[in-house]
């Protein structure tokens, strides 16, 4: 089989777009939604925890593919390897970048309406995404490293809640992440140039209820989860509901974290702790001097790291 049938680029994307049909005018009705989802794509509650902080883009969707689960949105999104679930509702939408490269990726909306999936320019997007609420969002803005290559995406997200925002900003990468949004507007936000190893899991809530007997009420309610831009989650990681960790850290592998962690922190351990700041990473195996420099003149750094 040719290189031209397993992997199709952006050209041949754009030229099934163009022979699309005309959609009909209550299609272009419910398509008109779209954009004005687009141009914001962060919800208010995301934009609250991320306003005025570097590391977290709102994603530039012009020029990409807007499609949905007819006939053609599903045939376009099948040669990219995406396939959606049968019985979506026509009112959720998929923005796809016309160069992203053949993704087995599912998206399984069940009988929900109105969510959003962006999907950015990746080298590969693999995984699952099942959606049990209405109007949520989920960005995975894409990652184009050094030398032009991109980055990838493996990704198993489940949302159970309504109006939740799932964002992964610029040029993070993910091994192999296994995230839980749980709860009304709950937000899980991963800053860009991030490193996610596999078998990663992040969770904004516990899936089941704790009851407090004495006054009848649920005692562990969904908390939001936000990853500072940089920073980097060794393999077999947990992160709880709740926690912030901030821009520039890394936390060791096989770590449980459940309290928030600094900026240029390391961490490790169950339950994770610092063990030493002042302390950030790359990408690189040995980084050299101009590499290091690039990392920490970035402003969500520079306003941490100590002078010279």
């Amino acid at each position: 089989m040719s290189s031209a049938n397993t992997r199709p680029q952006g050209r041949a994307l754009k030229v099934m777009l163009q022979t699309m049909p005309n959609p009909s005018p209550q299609d272009a009705a419910d398509l008109a939604t779209a954009p004005a989802r687009t141009d914001g794509a962060l919800s208010a509650a995301a934009r609250n925890r991320t306003a005025g902080a570097d590391g977290f883009p709102d994603p530039d969707t012009s020029g990409f593919l807007r499609l949905r689960a007819d006939k053609s949105g599903r045939e376009t999104l099948s040669a990219c390897g995406i396939r959606i679930a049968p019985g979506a509702d026509l009112s959720n939408t998929v923005l796809l970048h016309p160069d992203l490269r053949r993704s087995p990726l599912k998206l399984d909306f069940g009988r929900t309406r109105d969510n959003l999936v962006v999907l950015g320019h990746a080298r590969r997007i693999s995984g699952a995404m099942h959606f049990t609420g209405n109007a949520n969002t989920c960005v995975l803005y894409g990652c184009k490293m050094q030398k032009g290559r991109h980055g990838s995406y493996t990704l198993s997200l489940r949302v159970v809640g309504e109006g939740c925002t799932f964002y992964a900003g610029p040029n993070t990468t993910m091994g192999g992440v296994n995230a839980w949004l749980q709860g009304a507007a709950s937000t899980l936000l991963i800053g860009e140039d991030c490193m996610l190893s596999w078998d990663v899991m992040l969770r904004t809530g516990d899936a089941h209820s704790v009851i407090d007997v004495g006054n009848r009420e649920v005692t562990n309610l969904a908390r939001d989860l936000l990853i500072g831009p940089h920073v980097w989650l060794g393999y077999d990681v947990h992160v709880m509901k709740g926690v912030e960790i901030g821009a520039g850290s890394l936390v060791s592998s096989m770590s449980v974290v459940t309290r928030s962690i600094p900026p240029l922190t390391a961490a490790a351990g169950i339950p994770a702790k610092p063990i030493r700041s002042g302390t950030t990473w790359s990408r690189a195996e040995h980084a050299t001097p101009e590499q290091i420099e690039e990392i920490l003149a970035r402003p969500y750094l520079a306003v941490h790291a100590p002078a010279p």
